[in-house]
């Protein structure tokens, strides 16, 4: 939105905005401006009565100002004033220079970069939604722009086909007419003739510096010499023809270029109709968003515009004074103007900053209707004005300096007759300030002259802010009834002003003091103490006195009015006191009832805590009943499984014991075999059991049924006992064997049977075997074992149902048989479950000295429900 005067202030405005230093506090906002293109807007702003305008952009500001607040910072890099360009652009025909399209991509960059942040937002934007529209980010021209052009302008070779195969002939025929260049330098035969042993290029000829004396010895064409003209620059013959073809080359490179700069023009002539208001919405953002910050920077609130009503500014400071002193120097100051009131006359001692509030009050209230944030706090309104025109009497700044009273009486007619043309025109009051009000002339005259026209003002509904010394004038304003007086508060105790303004007051020029404090001589400061108390009008010290014994009178009705709010207050507090203690006692009540039923949820929790957890109990009973039957079950199929294990190695027992008849166990002889195939099945599991309690330990490591070798009552030698060189009998093999080494960790024996050295777990071990008067048959082959059949060890074992410490040492035991059986490789099934059993079978095969290696079984032979164990003897 942008705002300028619609003309209700006529010719006396622009006096007025420069007496008021308006465009001074335009530069001030200037510094806070990110992009160029806002500083056109902020130089445009002018007071303006669109109500509705003013009143969005101040909603503007304060959604800025609140997402600033909370650190939100929005991006405008690389957004430049391009406008130039694009007035040269939208020219049928027109080419528009590499560099000037770089600025183009790098501000069509920064618009995509700003609407990326305002899509970004974390709540949805109001006052600032319609930017988010209004920037359209022109992609496809961006991207087209930076795939032809490099940061510094010039077109890359992606740029067209016809311009790489340009530049590639180019690079060619330089790098050709550079290398042969290079071979002359080192021609023994044309180095003596060069001044230096290099070449340059002289008008786009490649040339070698020859000393002017021996340049008709090198056959070619100069292109000029040296300033000194010791050196000639020589293209050589043979090179001519290259050169030519490099020039038409780059004859039809600068070609090519222009013809891709037409093309690049042409678009962004096609995007003109967006890219212009994209580039007036990003100035307007600017500008609000550096209002924002100003605002917030200068921790100040936002006026609040209105059609009509009171003038109320609160807290004003001049942004001038601000910007040149610390904030805790600048006094603020409130001012009031009622809707019923004609304006305000302010009295008070020179120096005491009475041009300084009327200034301030008259700027802040152009800046406002400027769509401006101004110093204020919080309260702050400003209705539309028919204009702000300022008299003041120093036409300068704050600074000071004098007038005539022929200007102030030119002013006073210019601003008679503007306030009569609003009047006429049916428009918003105006403001009017007249500083010094009727001096320069004789004081009765200025008096008179100053009242008419104050009479003529409000009678044509202006408001009035007048700064005076003349005593007429200060009565003027303290009888009539439409006016108020204020007073800028003097410091007696140091003589020095307080530029603090007190409304309802009437205030004294304290010029005697000031002339005392200055260091006049008392001799003079005393007759003219002498001449004002001879001095017959006195009515400006009359109504002085007055106003001081209404000030005494008004703050002794304060003080009553001060006095009976206290007694209310404590009235209030013995009520507030009596509702409290009513209020403790109901509380203390409340808190009891609550407590009392607190305890009785709290019982009854309790017990249905217990019975809950009773419940739970008998579930958990329950189930572990289930439980066990369950482990019963799973038991006795194991032990089911272990009887059709113990009937199949007993087969297998006696089998080789009817081969081999000679090294069985008693037991096991055929007519013994053939007596306990004839006994029934319980005495049979009897003769089982006998057997298995003899070999207690055996059983407890591997619980499979086990041949024995031996059923003698020998005991098997401690682990600590078995020592290196010890002859031990060892399950399954029928001669003693000579112990090796011993694996304290893993409790295995490393034992010599013949040539080979086997590992054999501790539990294996069945007694030491005798060294002397027993007698050992050596077979053939110098060892004698009991021998294990492929036929007789199954190529597989199922584990599927037991936990880890029932299935390792089965598996142990398997894995020896198996290798004592000469197997190549077994299958372990496991089956997949929980994996527990699957790692556990892992780790024990990998623990195995006799197992080389494993690995999943194939899909056909149960995949990751089985392992494959390869075995090495």
């Amino acid at each position: 939105m942008r705002l300028f005067n619609n003309g209700s202030m006529d010719g006396a405005e622009p006096y007025s905005l420069e007496v008021l230093e308006f465009f001074k506090a335009l530069d001030l906002f200037r510094r806070y401006l990110r992009t160029p293109l806002s500083l056109s807007h902020l130089q445009a702003a002018r007071p303006g009565s669109d109500f509705e305008g003013l009143r969005s952009r101040y909603s503007e500001i304060g959604e800025a100002r609140d997402l600033l607040e909370v650190g939100k910072r929005f991006p405008f890099e690389g957004i430049a004033d391009i406008r130039s360009t694009l007035d040269t652009a939208a020219l049928p025909g027109s080419l528009v220079e590499g560099s000037s399209l770089v600025r183009i991509l790098e501000t069509l960059r920064g618009v995509r970069l700003l609407r990326k942040s305002l899509d970004s937002q974390e709540r949805p934007l109001a006052a600032l939604d319609p930017y988010r529209h209004r920037i359209v980010p022109l992609e496809e021209l961006e991207n087209r722009l930076a795939g032809c052009l490099e940061e510094d302008g010039a077109l890359k070779d992606s740029a067209s086909p016809e311009l790489r195969k340009i530049r590639e002939r180019i690079r060619r025929q330089r790098s050709h007419i550079q290398r042969r260049l290079e071979e002359m330098c080192r021609n023994p035969d044309i180095r003596p003739l060069l001044q230096e042993d290099y070449f340059t290029e002289r008008g786009g000829r490649y040339v070698l510096p020859v000393q002017s004396n021996y340049k008709k010895r090198l056959p070619g064409i100069q292109h000029g010499k040296s300033v000194t003209g010791t050196t000639s620059y020589i293209e050589p013959f043979e090179l001519v023809e290259s050169g030519n073809l490099l020039v038409e080359a780059l004859e039809e490179e600068t070609l090519e270029v222009e013809v891709i700069l037409r093309s690049l023009t042409g678009r962004l002539r096609e995007c003109l109709p967006i890219l212009r208001p994209t580039l007036e919405a990003v100035a307007e953002f600017d500008l609000v968003v550096s209002l924002a910050e100003y605002s917030l920077e200068s921790r100040s609130a936002l006026p609040v515009i209105v059609p009509e009503g009171p003038l109320v500014l609160r807290e004003i400071r001049h942004p001038l004074l601000l910007a040149q002193m610390p904030r805790e120097s600048v006094v603020p100051n409130d001012l009031i103007l009622e809707s019923n009131s004609a304006g305000l006359v302010i009295t008070g001692p020179n120096t005491g900053g009475k041009t300084v509030v009327m200034k301030t009050a008259g700027l802040l209230c152009l800046l406002a209707l400027s769509g401006l944030p101004i110093l204020c706090g919080e309260g702050t309104q400003v209705p539309l004005l028919g204009g702000v025109l300022a008299d003041i009497g120093d036409e300068q700044s704050i600074e000071a300096s004098l007038s005539t009273f022929s200007s102030h009486v030119a002013r006073m007619k210019a601003f008679q007759e503007a306030a009569r043309r609003i009047r006429r025109l049916n428009g918003p009051r105006p403001l009017i300030i007249l500083d010094e009000l009727g001096a320069g002339t004789d004081p009765s005259e200025g008096a008179a002259l100053g009242r008419a026209l104050l009479e003529d003002l409000i009678s044509n509904g202006a408001w009035v802010l007048v700064a005076t010394h003349i005593g007429d004038l200060k009565v003027f304003g303290r009888t009539h009834p439409a006016l108020k007086t204020g007073a800028m508060r003097f410091d007696q105790d140091n003589l020095a002003p307080a530029y603090h303004l007190i409304l309802d007051s009437v205030g004294e020029s304290h010029g005697i003091a000031i002339a005392r404090r200055l260091g006049l001589p008392e001799s003079l400061i005393e007759r003219a103490e002498e001449l004002i108390a001879t001095n017959p009008n006195q009515a400006a010290a009359v109504l002085h006195r007055l106003t001081e014994e209404e000030r005494r009178a008004r703050e002794l009705r304060e003080e009553i009015e001060q006095e009976r709010a206290e007694t209310e207050e404590k009235k209030e507090a013995v009520v507030r006191r009596l509702e409290q203690i009513a209020r403790d006692e109901k509380r203390i009540l409340d808190q009891a009832r609550r407590e009392a039923e607190f305890k009785v949820a709290a019982a009854k929790r309790r017990m249905a805590h217990i019975e809950e957890h009773i419940r739970r109990e008998e579930e958990k009973l329950r189930r572990g009943y289930d439980g066990r039957e369950k482990d019963l079950e799973r038991r006795e199929y194991q032990v089911t499984w272990l009887e059709r294990e113990y009937e199949r190695r007993l087969e297998i027992l006696a089998g080789m014991a009817r081969k081999f008849p000679n090294f069985a166990p008693e037991l096991l002889k055929p007519a013994e075999f053939e007596r306990l195939a004839r006994l029934s099945e319980p005495e049979w599991k009897r003769v089982l059991r006998e057997v298995n309690r003899e070999e207690e330990a055996i059983r407890e490591e591997f619980p499979h049924a086990r041949p024995l070798s031996d059923l003698t009552e020998e005991v098997r030698p401690a682990w600590e006992e078995i020592g290196m060189g010890d002859l031990l009998r060892i399950e399954g093999l029928e001669r003693p064997v000579s112990v090796e080494g011993k694996d304290e960790k893993k409790k295995r024996l490393s034992v010599l049977l013949g040539d080979l050295t086997l590992e054999i777990p501790y539990s294996r071990v069945l007694h030491r075997a005798a060294t002397s008067g027993a007698r050992t048959v050596e077979p053939t082959s110098g060892v004698r074992v009991s021998q294990l059949f492929k036929a007789d060890i199954p190529g597989e074992i199922n584990l599927i149902g037991m936990t880890v410490d029932e299935a390792e040492p089965l598996l142990v035991k398997y894995l020896d048989d198996a290798v004592l059986a000469g197997r190549d490789q077994v299958r372990v099934i496991h089956g997949h479950g929980t994996g527990a059993l699957r790692n556990g079978v892992r780790k024990a095969l990998a623990r195995h000295p006799h197992v080389a290696r494993i690995q999943e079984a194939e899909p056909h032979e149960g995949g990751a429900g089985a392992t494959v164990a390869v075995l090495t003897r």
